[in-house]
């Protein structure tokens, strides 16, 4: 192989290491970094693997600096963030001509103009010609999102950094039809927990077999538009059968 694609190939690997690894410092000696993977965690603390050698260790939160803890158990669902304290997302007030209004997420405005706006995790289309102006607002996240969008809203803010995280993370994105980056979660997952293997390698092989084809790709995005948007899971099903 040429030296600079062996380079990009090390340079992607490293890159996506960063990405899924963690660090935080002991209290103990507050000086010297701890570098690697969590496996898994609960409220007392988490299994942790160290880059070289994988050694594995399970660390108390109480045994780290009380900064790194917060930060670590932000990112991992144990604690809220400050935005998340508020309960309140980032939102929209579509206000219609004649008269009334509605609130929520404009996810899409369509080729014919409709507005698609998701309230109590449904979408529903609004007739464009209706709309007459759209204000920012504010909004209760509980009156957006089901529990399951919100989980999977955090993961995309919070990069994930256990496997598990990885392999959600990965089936969301294999479901809205990223397949890239679901198979490159799908692959952290497998690095981070070789006994995985017999279970994820087969996915990723599904995945190669779709960004190896255009055409299932073309059908597949069909599918989720019918499913998602208009609510058409037979249409949807009959899809991905052809």
């Amino acid at each position: 192989m040429h030296r600079t694609a062996i380079a990009l190939l090390l340079l992607a690997g490293l890159l996506l290491a960063e990405r899924s690894s963690i660090s935080f410092r002991l209290k103990k000696d507050p000086g010297a970094k701890q570098h690697g993977w969590i496996l898994d965690f609960g409220e007392e603390g988490f299994k942790f693997q160290y880059f070289g050698g994988g050694r594995r260790a399970f660390v108390r939160w109480a045994d780290l600096v009380a900064g790194d803890a917060h930060a670590l158990r932000v990112r991992l669902g144990l604690e809220l963030s400050d935005d998340e304290k508020s309960g309140l997302v980032d939102a929209h007030e579509v206000h219609f001509k004649g008269g009334g209004s509605v609130r929520g997420v404009v996810e899409l405005i369509d080729e014919e103009k409709r507005h698609w706006i998701r309230h109590d995790g449904i979408v529903l289309p609004y007739p464009g010609d209706r709309v007459q102006d759209i204000d920012e607002i504010r909004m209760p996240a509980k009156e957006v999102y089901t529990p399951e969008e919100l989980y999977f809203l955090r993961l995309e803010r919070f990069p994930p950094v256990t496997p598990r995280q990885h392999v959600d993370l990965a089936r969301r994105m294999f479901d809205l039809g990223n397949w890239t980056r679901a198979k490159e979660h799908y692959e952290v997952a497998r690095r981070m927990r070789p006994d995985w293997t017999s279970e994820l390698t087969p996915r990723i092989a599904e995945i190669e077999e779709i960004l190896e084809d255009s055409e299932a790709q073309v059908h597949y995005r069909k599918a989720k538009v019918r499913a998602v948007l208009f609510g058409d899971y037979l249409g949807a099903v009959r899809a991905i059968e052809d």
